[in-house]
């Protein structure tokens, strides 16, 4: 188990002690794992305090003259307070800058909804030269901060808060974009972040049952991999799950790379309502959406026509 945060920035941090075309810039957020970075290079960790537009500036001046830039902040405010400056001046321009938006989703939940990141996929997707990259695991999340050190163009990584096992072993190949967890059945869940571990759990529990249900795991949401829809193509229905909304966010990703086959069902669990102003931990938070572990349970079990008293088990 590792901290997500730790897995990405202690390969920036390696790499950026050999290279010193390697810049961070952050709005007055600190991450452990580049406290040897700093005391090293203070001159290349740059924060512009609660600045995130100057930030997104910054950033773009440095890549504009040859500079790698690892950009690093709250999702939230990265890409609501910064949305024209990085659609302007780093996509528009096509540079090189690595977006990373710390705690995702409900990551944040003490802090109220200013801190909520359950819509940045949504407001990000809509800008087309943007990658987007969401790890659900330590594995993936040190691979996409390799991947970042060598990206052609602007990118979103979406790293989350908190301790995450390894469900990828030591591969780092982020080519196809998506990874089978489980194969693929007529009920399967193609999940991404912080609910690929959920959905992981979920599928087991429903295996010791006698009931198969595929896993996919989409770390690339945005170019979304044209070969997930053929990956898909066995299955029946398919349940998105995220910790953001349905509506922009994967779901709607999923649905468009799958052209909305009527061979197949595409249900969103998601966040579906209006923002929820509400203050309470992140595992509370997530049950009110439905989207704990008990949650999505119930959901597969009733996709499965399993007794109800079977979909009930994780709640007793």
């Amino acid at each position: 188990m590792q901290d997500m945060r730790d897995a990405f920035f202690d390969v920036i941090c390696e790499n950026a002690l050999h290279d010193d075309l390697i810049y961070l810039v952050t709005n007055d957020m600190e991450v452990h794992s580049l406290e040897r970075f700093s005391s090293k290079a203070p001159d290349r960790l740059i924060n512009v305090g609660v600045a995130e537009q100057n930030m997104i500036n910054v950033a773009a001046g440095l890549a504009s003259t040859g500079k790698r830039v690892v950009v690093f902040g709250i999702s939230s405010f990265i890409a609501f307070r910064a949305y024209e400056q990085i659609r302007m001046n780093l996509c528009s321009m096509n540079l090189p800058v690595t977006i990373v938006g710390l705690g995702h989703g409900y990551s944040f939940s003490f802090d109220g909804p200013t801190h909520h990141a359950v819509h940045d996929l949504a407001v990000l997707r809509t800008i087309p030269e943007l990658e987007i990259l969401n790890p659900g695991d330590s594995s993936v999340a040190a691979a996409s901060a390799e991947y970042a050190l060598t990206a052609a163009g602007p990118l979103y990584v979406r790293v989350d808060k908190g301790e995450y096992p390894n469900l990828h072993g030591s591969s780092s190949d982020l080519t196809a974009g998506f990874a089978v967890l489980k194969p693929v059945q007529k009920i399967t869940i193609v999940a991404t972040g912080s609910l690929v571990v959920t959905a992981l759990k979920v599928a087991q529990t429903l295996e010791e049952r006698g009931v198969l249900v595929g896993l996919v795991d989409a770390y690339r949401v945005q170019p979304l991999p044209v070969g997930l829809a053929k990956e898909l193509q066995p299955a029946s229905m398919v349940l998105v799950a995220e910790e953001g909304v349905s509506s922009g966010g994967l779901y709607s990703a999923v649905r468009d790379v799958s052209q909305v086959s009527s061979e197949v069902r595409y249900l969103g669990s998601g966040i579906p309502g209006p923002q929820r102003i509400a203050y309470g931990s992140r595992e509370w938070m997530v049950e009110q959406e439905g989207l704990d572990e008990a949650s999505l349970f119930a959901e597969i079990s009733q996709l499965a026509e399993l007794p109800s008293e079977a979909s009930q088990v994780l709640r007793g």
